[in-house]
């Protein structure tokens, strides 16, 4: 087996090339980053494809959906029953970025798109949507409804200088606050769970190790020696093989 690098893509990781017969096949590093390609025919598997229709109550929502979770899909259960269509805006990842700090979003926003396009009370996408929500935005997609979650105990202490990004909205009075039904669920409670779960794994892990140094050890001493402890377990195999050969 050869390592090449192709000519027409020098940047990309080394391949491996490994003949088979008269073929050479190439075998990418294990290691390789993996980079999701969004694509219309993606998005579309994951979405519902409806379009609005006359006489349809349109409700907008807006936001990041980052590890999209139970409390998400929730919210876009009770924001769809507000109306009979629900069109989901989702900010990019400098605007999340800006927003919420530099650690996040965790997921990208092709990620997020997929996430929330595949909730079966989801009948569009805004990819890249402006966080306040504009007049422009409300005519564009005839929106009656624009609502947002209340109520999630994250934001409860959060003061906060940013300009209302629901101030038209709220002017227009087509604004609805929905009560979130997971008030302590978020993607930091999430995140919470898995480094607890780690460290109660890691601590574990730990601790057998330490019973089996303690336990190889205490043999090689009652052995005396590890070459004596590996004639003893060597004798103790063929003993087990002679006593299953008389009992067969």
């Amino acid at each position: 087996m050869a390592t090449v690098v192709r000519a027409d893509r020098p940047d990309s990781p080394p391949h491996k090339v490994l003949k088979v017969g008269d073929q050479e096949v190439e075998f990418m590093r294990t290691k390789a980053p993996v980079q999701l390609l969004a694509s219309t025919r993606r998005i579309s598997e994951f979405s519902s494809a409806r379009q609005p229709k006359e006489g349809d109550r349109v409700v907008y929502v807006t936001g990041s959906f980052d590890m999209f979770h139970v409390g998400h899909a929730q919210f876009l259960k009770e924001a769809r029953e507000q109306g009979t269509f629900l069109c989901v805006g989702i900010h990019d990842d400098a605007t999340v970025s800006n927003h919420k700090g530099p650690c996040f979003p965790v997921m990208n926003m092709n990620e997020r798109v997929l996430n929330v396009c595949a909730c079966k009370w989801v009948d569009e996408v805004v990819i890249g949507a402006p966080r306040d929500v504009t007049e422009d935005l409300i005519k564009t997609w005839d929106v009656q409804i624009v609502a947002q979650g209340a109520g999630h105990q994250r934001y409860a202490n959060l003061v906060s200088n940013d300009v209302d990004k629901f101030t038209v909205a709220k002017r227009l009075g087509i604004y609805r606050d929905i009560q979130s039904k997971w008030p302590t669920l978020c993607h930091d409670t999430v995140v919470g769970r898995i480094m607890k779960d780690r460290e109660v794994y890691l601590n574990r892990n730990k601790d057998r190790a330490r019973r089996e140094d303690v336990y190889y050890k205490n043999k090689l001493t009652a052995a005396g020696g590890p070459e004596e402890a590996f004639r003893q377990d060597a004798a103790g195999d063929g003993n087990t093989k002679a006593t299953s050969s008389e009992c067969g």
